[in-house]
C-alpha cells in the first residue's frame, strides 16, 4: 500500500509549468528520470521520456470516507486547481471540494467546499482555468430541483473569492446523464457541456439523447441559452470539451449506434463522435466520427485536447464485444489537413481504461490510463511516443489506482491525479498527485 502521500510543503521547489495557456482533466526533493519497460504499438519511439518527481502526494487533507474522481487543472504561472468529491464531508453523502498550490507546488490555504447546496449528492466535477488564474468548478447535483440530476457550477477569481453565487447551468427538465465537461479560454470565457435524455411521439415514447453546450463571459453571465451540439435517436453520452487560448473549442461525445457505425449489443458506445466550435459559439462544420467502423470493437470514454494553434487529438477506450479491453487508441487532428491514423496508446495490458489526456500549447501531449495501475505516455508534437511508458503511482498494491487527470502546460511541465485506495493512510480513497515534465 502506498505510503507516500504526504503534502508539498513551502521549501519544495516548482520547476516553471511554462509561458502559455493551458487548461483541464511538481519538483519535489529533486528529480528522478524514469525510463520503464512497456511497449509501443504506433510506430517511432524517440529514447528520451517524461521526467517525474520520486513519491506522489496526497491532495485531500479531509480522510474519513472516500476522496475520489479528481479533476485538474493549471494555468501559465504555475497555479493549479484539484476539485474532487468528497463522502460526508459536507454532512449529506458527497460534496464537491477542491485545493489550490502555487508555483512552488505549495497549498495556497485549506481545502474548501464548492457547492452550496449540500443536501444528496454533488458528484463528479470538473475544472477549467484561465491565464490569470481565474477557475471555474462545475459538477453534477442530485435532487437539487425537480429534474432530479443537474449542472451546476461556480466561479472563481484568481484570489480563490468565489465570483457570485452558485449558478445552475442546464434549463431543461429533461433526464440528465451523469458526466460534466468544461473548457476556458485565456480570457475567462468558458464553456459547459453534458448529456440529455427525454423522450418524445406520445404512446411510442421515442428516446432522444442531446449534447448540450452553455457558453459564459468571463463574469459568470450566461452568453445565451444551451445549444444542442448534437441530437439523435442513438444514445449520446459522456461528453467533454477542450477549449484553446482564443477560445476555439472541440466537443467529443460517444455514440451507441451512429448509422455510419456498427450497432453495440453490449450498450457501450461504437461511435466517438465530435465537433467543432470557434470563439463566437458557431459551430465550424456537421459533427464527424473519429473511430475508424471496425465491427469487433466498441469504444467508450473519449478525451480530447487542443494546443495554441488549433491542433487536437481525441483518444477513447476499445473494447471487443466480449467487453475485453483492447486499450486505448488515439487520434491526431491537425487544424489544417487531414487527420492521422489511429494510434494504440502503450501496450493493451498498461492503457487499458478511463483515458485521460492534457496538452501543451505547442503541441506535445501525453496520455495517462489505467489497468493494474496508472500508466504514462508521452508525445512529441508530431506524435511521436517520447520514451516508454512509465507508471505514475508508486505502490505496490494492484487495481487500488484509478481514474487519472492530467493537465500540461507551454513549456511540457504537467500535473496528474488520481484516487487510490488506502492513499489516506486508513484504508478508504483518497486523491493523490504528482507532476511531471514532456521532454
Amino acid at each position: 500500500m502506498n505510503t507516500e502521500i504526504e503534502p508539498m510543503n513551502s521549501t519544495q521547489s516548482l520547476t516553471r509549468l511554462g509561458e502559455g495557456y493551458f487548461s483541464g482533466r511538481f519538483a519535489a526533493r529533486g528529480i528522478a528520470r524514469l525510463t520503464l519497460a512497456g511497449a509501443l504499438l504506433s510506430g517511432a519511439v524517440v529514447a528520451q521520456a517524461a521526467t517525474v518527481v520520486p513519491a506522489p502526494f496526497r491532495v485531500n487533507t479531509y480522510v474519513s470516507g472516500d476522496q475520489s474522481f479528481p479533476a485538474a487543472a493549471c494555468n501559465v504561472l504555475g497555479n493549479c486547481v484539484v476539485a474532487w468529491q468528497s463522502d460526508g464531508e459536507d454532512g449529506s453523502l458527497l460534496g464537491i471540494y477542491a485545493q489550490r498550490f502555487n508555483a512552488a507546488g505549495a497549498r495556497v490555504g485549506s481545502e474548501f467546499r464548492v457547492n452550496t447546496f449540500t443536501t444528496n449528492k454533488q458528484f463528479q466535477p470538473a475544472v477549467a482555468i484561465n491565464a490569470s488564474g481565474a477557475f471555474v468548478i462545475v459538477w453534477d447535483s442530485s435532487g437539487q430541483d425537480d429534474a432530479g440530476v443537474s449542472v451546476r457550477g461556480q466561479l472563481y477569481a484568481a484570489s480563490g473569492a468565489p465570483m457570485g453565487s452558485e449558478f445552475k447551468v442546464n434549463t431543461s427538465t429533461h433526464d440528465l446523464s451523469i458526466r460534466v465537461g468544461v473548457g476556458m479560454d485565456a480570457s475567462g470565457k468558458f464553456a459547459v457541456v453534458w448529456p440529455e435524455h427525454f423522450t418524445s411521439g406520445g404512446i411510442s415514447f421515442t428516446k432522444n439523447s442531446l449534447i448540450e453546450m452553455r457558453r459564459y463571459n468571463a463574469d459568470g453571465s450566461a452568453a445565451g441559452d444551451p445549444i444542442d451540439v448534437a441530437s439523435s435517436l442513438d444514445t449520446l453520452r459522456s461528453p467533454e470539451i477542450a477549449m484553446d487560448a482564443a477560445g476555439d473549442s472541440v466537443v467529443v461525445w460517444e455514440s451507441e449506434s451512429h448509422s455510419a457505425i456498427n450497432s453495440s449489443p453490449t450498450g457501450l458506445g461504437v461511435g466517438i463522435r465530435g465537433r467543432e466550435y470557434g470563439a463566437d459559439g458557431k459551430a465550424k462544420a456537421v459533427a464527424f466520427t473519429a473511430n475508424s467502423a471496425v465491427a469487433s470493437k466498441q469504444v467508450d470514454q473519449p478525451v480530447v485536447a487542443i494546443d495554441s494553434a488549433g491542433n487536437y487529438v481525441i483518444a477513447w477506450e476499445a473494447l471487443d464485444t466480449g467487453l475485453n479491453p483492447l486499450g486505448v487508441v488515439a487520434r491526431r487532428f491537425p487544424a489544417s489537413g487531414a487527420a492521422s491514423a489511429e494510434f494504440a496508446v502503450g501496450a493493451a495490458t498498461q492503457l487499458q481504461h478511463t483515458p485521460s489526456i492534457a496538452m501543451s500549447p505547442d503541441g506535445r501531449f501525453a496520455i495517462a490510463g489505467q489497468s493494474d495501475r496508472i500508466y504514462l505516455q508521452t508525445y512529441s508534437a508530431t506524435g511521436v511516443a517520447t520514451g516508454a511508458v512509465q507508471t505514475l503511482d508508486t505502490t505496490t498494491a494492484t487495481n487500488v489506482a484509478l481514474l487519472p487527470t492530467l493537465t500540461i502546460g507551454a513549456s511540457g511541465a504537467g500535473f496528474a491525479a488520481w484516487q487510490s485506495m488506502g492513499g489516506d493512510g486508513v484504508g478508504s480513497r483518497a486523491v493523490l498527485a504528482r507532476y511531471f515534465s514532456l521532454p
